[in-house]
């Protein structure tokens, strides 16, 4: 945690790197230079681990960064913002070589804690500075009024996954920071899918929903967008919550099914032990 502190903390000092505009949600503009500094080094903390919470399966930390870093990748090309179009396309890039063996059988690579939290790091940088960049949206045509929604909804799964297995971790009364299969990807997967289909569906999406965003970001103001958001996410719960209690409704079932296999093997293995034994039928 020292490390992506000081990590973070370099970046927005040193790069001057921060989120310094609140574009008009619930009416906040600009912000203050120190709570800037202190918001965008917990922006990278949160995002760089929740990329790497994500990574529970094979492929979806792998092709969340690769959208996302697509996606940032064409607006960066299209702004003239070449060398970080370059950077992103190179993270987008190296994801699609990696998801190739992610998903192997006989030659299968991880991402790890390593790679999951610089592709947290690059895709916390490439967001922040998406936000920064068009800044300048009331003289710029380029620049997007929508910027921060947007950069929310570029890497929403990891951010309502977080959001999601914390808030269900205090509920029940728990430390947010202790694992459990809570996480989407594993209730997916615990409903019978394999790791790709079940990568493929949050990979699906966040395309959706990004493209869902960029249509409506001309026409609907910050403030509606992240009550658009909050809604969509309400979903996102109710959704994971009708998912996980189908599980539960099928584990008993499972159990009970197994224990029937066992105790039928088991009275087979006794019926072959049991010597019957051998009569002689005389014929006069």
């Amino acid at each position: 945690m020292f490390v992506q502190v000081a990590a973070s903390a370099l970046v927005v000092m040193l790069a001057d790197l921060r989120i310094d505009n609140f574009y008009g949600i619930l009416g906040i503009n600009e912000i203050p230079y120190a709570v800037s500094c202190g918001l965008t080094v917990f922006v990278f903390i949160a995002l760089i681990n929740a990329i790497n919470l994500i990574d529970g399966i094979d492929g979806l930390a792998g092709g969340i960064g690769m959208i996302s870093g697509g996606m940032f990748g064409v607006w960066f090309y299209i702004n003239g913002h070449y060398a970080l179009a370059c950077l992103a396309a190179s993270l987008a890039g190296a994801l699609l070589g990696f998801l190739r063996f992610n998903f192997s059988i006989t030659s299968k690579i991880f991402m790890g804690d390593t790679g999951s939290l610089i592709v947290g790091f690059l895709l916390t940088m490439f967001a922040v500075k998406f936000i920064q960049l068009n800044v300048a949206y009331r003289f710029d045509p380029t620049a997007t009024f929508n910027a921060p929604i947007l950069a929310i909804v570029m890497l929403v799964v990891p951010i309502f996954d977080t959001l999601r297995v914390f808030i269900i971790r205090l509920k029940n009364r728990r430390s947010p920071f202790v694992g459990d299969r809570n996480h989407l990807h594993h209730i997916l997967i615990d409903s019978g899918m394999s790791h790709l289909k079940a990568s493929m569906i949050l990979w699906i999406f966040t395309i959706i929903i990004s493209i869902f965003f960029v249509i409506i970001s001309k026409e609907v103001e910050n403030t509606t967008s992240l009550y658009i958001l909050i809604a969509v996410f309400g979903v996102y719960m109710f959704v994971a919550h009708l998912l996980k209690m189908n599980n539960e409704k099928k584990q008993p079932l499972k159990s009970n099914g197994e224990t029937k296999k066992k105790s039928a093997s088991s009275a087979k293995s006794r019926e072959s032990n049991v010597i019957t034994p051998r009569t002689n039928i005389l014929i006069d």
